[in-house]
């Protein structure tokens, strides 16, 4: 409660909610209408009684000008007081001062209350119809007016942050579901996809191959990714259900770190055929763990579609190079074939990629060459933001 009584917005000015206002403007014509209804039983309007309508209709005005309603009535009041020895009005003054508190700022609060004692001082001490126990009964009033008052900031204060609270965990909730079909998505395309490329590739050229050495590999390399893509699949099975923790790592499919994951690489595309080399010497100082998994990425995506797209690749050259707090990784393949199928520009795998080289604060570039295909990535040993790479949904 002492940090509600603290906060700006408790003490701030406000308006009323459209359906308040109504409830306003009603309350008010319904005021000048009895008054009015007075009038004609008596039979005339006094000045007073014009006075009277001017107060309970500036009461409207609170729904939409609640400063300039405060010192409408105020002036009628004290027009009541002093020029015709009235404290009815008054009295209604002192009650408005519930909508004073309710919606004006402060120093109109504030002054709201002074200038009703000072009139009532007035009435108390000039010849008026105050009585003796007038003073205690309007000053009363108008506490009560502003504890109601009062009230009605601190219930609306607290229901505004209320509602941030719960805009706020919708939009929590909205961006951990979206986070996580994402990673769901980079899993399915990333590991999955990953493996039904090796799958197609070596299952199409399984019935080709003459020397058991080459059907080996395939058979090997067929087996291999459909456990590893079963087991990504239960994964997100998992996951979805609710079974497993989200965002759990995987075991790495080439390794720990990128030199290795260049290596079973090499290997991977000598495998499907493709002349394959690779330059990536050993370090003492391995890279830090954000910059190691995206460079995994790009090298797994780029070997994928050198395999999808180009698998009659003349040759393929992985490249890791470190050098003045930055470290390069390029793919490059040579393809001559008039039959390749080279996307203009990437697409999902090479987008996201990019995406998480950048959110470290590198750059990368991927694009057609003259006969082949380059992808080109350089991330700062030190990346500007470490946790700012997300990894794919893992079974735990």
């Amino acid at each position: 409660m002492s940090t509600l009584l603290r906060s700006r917005e408790l003490w701030g000015p406000r308006h009323f909610h459209r359906l308040s206002q109504i409830l306003i403007l009603i309350a008010a014509a319904s005021l000048v209408f009895v008054n009015v209804g007075f009038a004609f039983v008596d039979g005339e309007l006094s000045p007073l009684g014009i006075v009277g309508l001017l107060i309970y209709a500036s009461i409207g005005l609170f729904a939409w000008r609640p400063h300039v309603a405060s010192i409408v009535v105020l002036v009628l009041a004290a027009i009541s007081v002093v020029a015709y020895d009235n404290i009815a009005l008054l009295l209604a003054a002192a009650l408005t001062y519930t909508l004073v508190t309710a919606t004006c700022a402060v120093w109109v609060m504030a002054a709201y209350a002074v200038a009703i004692a000072l009139l009532t001082a007035y009435a108390s001490i000039a010849d008026t119809n105050l009585t003796d126990a007038g003073p205690i009964g309007m000053a009363g009033a108008t506490l009560i007016a502003f504890l109601v008052g009062f009230a009605f900031r601190v219930a609306t204060t607290r229901e505004r942050a209320l509602e941030r609270e719960r805009l706020h965990a919708v939009e929590d909730l909205t961006r951990m579901a979206h986070d996580e079909r994402e990673r769901i998505a980079d899993e399915l395309h990333d590991g999955i996809a990953h493996d039904l490329t090796l799958i197609r590739f070596h299952s199409q050229g399984l019935p080709l191959h003459t020397e058991d050495a080459d059907r080996e590999i395939s058979l090997t390399t067929i087996q291999n990714s459909s456990e590893r893509a079963l087991t990504s699949i239960r994964s997100l099975l998992e996951v979805i259900r609710g079974a497993h923790e989200p965002f759990t790592d995987l075991e790495p499919r080439y390794g720990e770190r990128i030199e290795r994951v260049i290596s079973s690489l090499t290997t991977l595309l000598g495998n499907t055929g493709i002349r394959a080399g690779s330059s990536a010497p050993d370090s003492e100082d391995p890279l830090a763990e954000p910059v190691n998994r995206a460079l995994t990425q790009v090298a797994i995506e780029a070997a994928t579609n050198i395999i999808k797209h180009a698998p009659r690749s003349i040759s393929a050259q992985i490249e890791l190079t470190r050098r003045d707090g930055e470290v390069e990784l390029a793919i490059l393949n040579v393809d001559q074939s008039a039959g390749a199928r080279r996307p203009s520009s990437g697409g999902r795998g090479i987008a996201r990629s990019r995406e998480r080289v950048e959110q470290l604060g590198g750059r990368m570039h991927a694009g057609s060459t003259i006969n082949g295909w380059v992808v080109n990535a350089i991330l700062p040993l030190e990346p500007r933001h470490s946790d700012a790479v997300p990894g794919a949904l893992r079974p735990s």
